[in-house]
């Protein structure tokens, strides 16, 4: 289960509201689109959306699929029906696994999001969309980016999507709307710059920078503590330089 947020202020800034609302919409296709996509980078906050979203949403289920090297038909058929109550006897057909998940999804009225959904395979997505279609009802697959090429390998698959989301990064105005006056303007420009508007991350830096406010107070947080601070979380090098178009996506000024 994802974790809950340290500081609830992050997690009300626009992708993230729009991520709600996209689960909403998926929720709520017409029957001829058995499946909907949302995807992001890692960081983003997609598992943390969609466990809020359940949350308030009693006929959702979110199954959490386990890594591409694990995630067998069997394996998979078994995690969508833990997630739904169901646990299937050793020797039960995988086809008798469908079909028991179609039962349930039935009788529930369930809308599944199926979370790290880039690791299945275009087989196993299509038998999800099979389950989808013969329960009558919307299945979310939910993953990074790659999950698109997963889908795109068979064209009538791709068809069957009624929705599609990218989650996008976090801006520099949602921040200033956020956690107005928190820092001086140009330590928020660099938390968008160190984190590039991942929104996990984001909330990782602001309270680590919180920390740091308390003890050099509000003009000492600078965007070379910033940048400083950031590099201690992600033990990463320095970052490249911002693109144009990452800069403009970000919501920030040309260097």
């Amino acid at each position: 289960m994802p974790r809950k947020p340290a500081k609830a202020e992050i997690w009300q800034t626009r992708p993230y509201q729009l991520a709600l609302r996209a689960f909403d919409r998926a929720r709520r296709l017409s029957r001829d689109y058995p499946l909907s996509v949302i995807s992001a980078p890692t960081g983003r906050g997609k598992s943390f959306a969609a466990w809020h979203f359940c949350q308030g949403c009693a006929d959702s289920v979110l199954v959490e699929l386990p890594a591409r090297e694990v995630l067998t038909p069997r394996i998979m058929l078994e995690v969508v029906g833990a997630g739904l109550g169901i646990e299937f006897p050793p020797n039960l057909r995988k086809y008798d696994c469908a079909r028991a998940i179609i039962r349930a999804i039935e009788e529930r009225g369930a809308f599944v999001i199926l979370d790290q959904a880039h690791y299945l395979s275009t087989r196993q997505a299509d038998v999800i969309r099979w389950i989808a279609e013969e329960a009558g009802l919307q299945v979310c697959l939910l993953g990074a980016p790659s999950l698109e090429q997963v889908l795109c390998r068979d064209e009538a698959l791709a068809r069957r999507v009624g929705s599609r989301f990218v989650i996008p990064p976090i801006t520099l105005a949602d921040l200033e709307l956020v956690i107005p006056r928190t820092f001086p303007a140009e330590a928020l420009e660099a938390i968008i710059v160190e984190t590039r508007g991942s929104l996990g991350r984001v909330e990782v830096l602001i309270k680590d920078l919180r920390k740091l406010k308390d003890r050099v107070g509000y003009e000492g947080v600078t965007p070379k503590r910033v940048a400083a601070t950031a590099r201690g979380f992600t033990l990463q090098p320095n970052l490249a330089p911002l693109t144009e178009a990452e800069r403009d996506e970000l919501g920030i000024a040309a260097a």
